[in-house]
Order: structure tokens, then sequence, then C-alpha cells
């Protein structure tokens, strides 16, 4: 990662939550499309709390790849130009965090 950009970082670690969401919006849009007006009331109800729930969970997948990115970004290219092993010691922590944050 020593000459790699930050955008380009966060594009390669975000390509599988985004391609998630996607598939995921597609089962979505044929739930409301085809099945939906067919199940009972209850049965709607639990399917689109399965479908919040997962999109819950690809969003904070999508956050923590984000997170990563910039964390090991910043820990290649701006924590070794630093002379403080300040950076070194609390990158880890602050991933540490803001994963458990998430």
């Amino acid at each position: 990662m020593k000459n790699v950009r930050l955008g380009t970082e966060i594009l390669k670690r975000c390509a599988m939550p985004f391609i998630t969401a996607a598939i995921l919006a597609l089962f979505y849009g044929a739930y409301i499309a085809r099945v939906q007006s067919s199940l009972q009331i209850n049965w709607n109800n639990v399917i689109e709390k399965v479908f919040f729930v997962l999109a819950i969970i690809i969003i904070a997948y999508w956050l923590r790849m984000i997170n990563a990115a910039v964390f090991g970004w910043y820990a290649a290219k701006i924590a070794n130009r630093t002379q403080s092993s300040i950076d070194d010691e609390f990158i880890p922590l602050f991933q540490k965090v803001v994963g458990i944050v998430l």
C-alpha cells in the first residue's frame, strides 16, 4: 500500500459491500414486484425485517472497510514520515475502538 491513494484504496475495499448491496436491492425489488402481494401480512413484515437487518449488516461492513482503508493508508503514508511513535501505538487502538463502535 506504499503508492496507493486513499480514494483508490477505499474503492478497492468497498467493492464487495457495494456488490452485496446491489444484489440485496435487486432481491428486494423482485420481492416488492412479485411476491409481496401474494403473501400474508405477517410474512410480509418478517421478510421486510430480514431485508432491513441485512441492509444494516451490509452498511456496517461497508463502514468497517472504509475504516480499514483509511487507517491502513494513514499507517502506510503518514505515520512512516513522522518521527513520533505515537502513531504506531495508537492506530491499532483507534481501529479497534472504531470497530467496536460499528
